[in-house]
């Protein structure tokens, strides 16, 4: 986890703003297990990250045998056990409108719900830096 992080900490020393963070950690999730689980804590421990936004698409995802069978809202579920000791004000589990999260997630850096909770970052689950922007 610490080379995750490295990456994500050397991007928050380039931005120098100082305003609250909202991070929008996006992928299908499918199932979402403690490594996931893991990323979204190591958010929460970061002073800056004001929210998280847990963001997965729709599609349903199966074993290569087809013997287990994950759709969105069983995915939420489980993300709900997983959060299950996380505050729920800061973690915010969001099954995607469309059929992949990546666009909905740059959407997200524009959604004036949004707005005047600082910069927002999206990030997909591997960690890469999607989108940067500051919303006012």
């Amino acid at each position: 986890m610490k080379l995750i992080f490295e990456n994500w900490n050397n991007f928050l020393e380039e931005d120098k703003s100082n305003k609250p963070l909202v991070v929008v950690y996006f992928g299908g999730f499918k199932p979402p297990h403690k490594g996931h689980l893991a990323v979204v804590e190591e958010y929460l421990s970061m002073s800056d990250v004001q929210a998280i936004y847990i963001l997965f698409g729709s599609k349903t995802r199966s074993s290569s045998d087809g013997s287990v069978v994950i759709d969105a809202e069983t995915a939420k579920r489980l993300w709900g056990l997983l959060l299950k000791d996380l505050p729920k004000d800061k973690v915010i589990v969001k099954i995607a409108t469309k059929d992949n999260p990546i666009g909905e997630a740059a959407e997200m850096a524009w959604d004036e719900r949004l707005e005047g909770k600082g910069s927002l970052r999206a990030l997909d689950q591997k960690n890469h830096i999607m989108a940067k922007c500051s919303t006012h």
